[in-house]
């Protein structure tokens, strides 16, 4: 879909805990060399954790502070707060009403939450800029955070190795038509029948929590967890990334008239190595068009990408006039992307803000 908006991306905010897993902790954790192997094609050397005491929220506050302590505007003047998360604070109220307060926000302030998983950047974006383009808002400030460390076991052999926590907080602004994030399109997709790929099984409506819902089981991959726990089938997720991906990007672009090779920089959402660089080679995107942020954070779920917008923009990948396409996609199965032209405005990019473990 063609979006007629120029949102200025006013800054991002990042936070990361303290606590660092390492391969070394990981390889005495799951003795055996096949797991070696895993590791090095996963192409994450850390990941990061909060404490037992903490929560996805401890991030969210600290990057959104980092980012807002940062910018020159005034907390009052955000007048609506979009948290996306998996991980909530409770189940009622929404995480957003309880950053409102955390962070001394207005009292006029629109709140909500997303829980779409990995690919949420897209959608959030997408909202947003909608927002602002309609009028309905002036200042959003979106935050992406996550502590899948909270709900994987860490006896997943393929969970455990390649998520980590982390948080994002992007604050946004009504721009022009020569200032902000010029968005030439968006596209979405979803496969809902392929849903239980990625899922907890118990623990919600569908399947209240029971004491069952708490009991291990170390199934023939050698992974354990509960059915409290997030579940995935590698395979069938790597195959549903492999098949789909490749082909929406072709065809978005394609009836957008935006060649692949008119592109500058093309991001994904930072799944693990292998499945990154398989897109990568599968669209043919030369390698100084291509860029990596996972190897000492992991797949931090809807914050890898914007994470990844920062650290492109920290190291001078994007520059005015550059065209863009991101690309996110996770649970659901669900997929989107969205084209852009980064125009001239200025972005505040503090420095990552790191959490304190307990």
């Amino acid at each position: 879909m063609v979006v007629n908006a120029s949102p200025v991306i006013l800054g991002i905010g990042t936070a990361l805990p303290e606590r660092v897993i390492t391969n070394e902790e990981l390889s005495a954790r799951f003795k055996d060399e096949k797991f070696k192997s895993f590791l090095e094609v996963a192409g994450i050397r850390e990941r990061r954790a909060i404490s037992t005491e903490q929560s996805a929220g401890d991030l969210a506050a600290l990057a959104a502070d980092a980012l807002l302590d940062s910018v020159a505007i005034d907390r009052d003047e955000i007048d609506a707060v979009i948290y996306r998360t998996q991980t909530p604070e409770y189940r009622i109220p929404a995480t957003a009403c309880l950053m409102q307060r955390r962070l001394g926000l207005s009292q006029r302030a629109m709140t909500f939450d997303m829980t779409q998983g990995c690919g949420s950047f897209i959608p959030e974006f997408a909202t947003s800029s909608s927002l602002l383009g309609s009028g309905i808002s002036r200042v959003v400030l979106a935050i992406h955070s996550d502590a899948f460390s909270q709900i994987i076991n860490p006896l997943d052999r393929e969970l455990a190795p390649i998520h980590g926590d982390g948080a994002v907080a992007v604050l946004y602004r009504q721009g022009s038509e020569t200032t902000g994030a010029k968005i030439d399109w968006f596209e979405f997709g979803v496969d809902g029948k392929h849903a239980e790929h990625i899922i907890i099984p118990e623990g919600m409506s569908r399947r209240p929590l029971r004491p069952e819902s708490l009991i291990e089981e170390t199934f023939e991959n050698g992974s354990t967890r509960s059915p409290s726990q997030l579940k995935m089938n590698g395979a069938a997720v790597f195959h549903f990334v492999v098949h789909t991906i490749p082909k929406f990007l072709k065809e978005a672009c394609a009836s957008h008239n935006t060649p692949l090779d008119e592109y500058d920089l093309v991001l994904f959402h930072q799944a693990n190595k292998m499945m990154v660089s398989m897109l990568y080679g599968m669209l043919k995107i030369p390698k100084e068009k291509q860029f990596y942020f996972l190897e000492e954070t992991g797949n931090m779920s809807g914050a890898t990408l914007p994470f990844a917008l920062s650290e492109a923009l920290k190291a001078g990948r994007i520059s005015a006039g550059a065209r863009v396409l991101l690309c996110g996609f996770g649970a659901g199965l669900s997929w989107g992307a969205v084209s852009l032209t980064w125009q001239s405005s200025p972005c505040v990019l503090p420095e990552t803000a790191i959490l304190k473990r307990q």
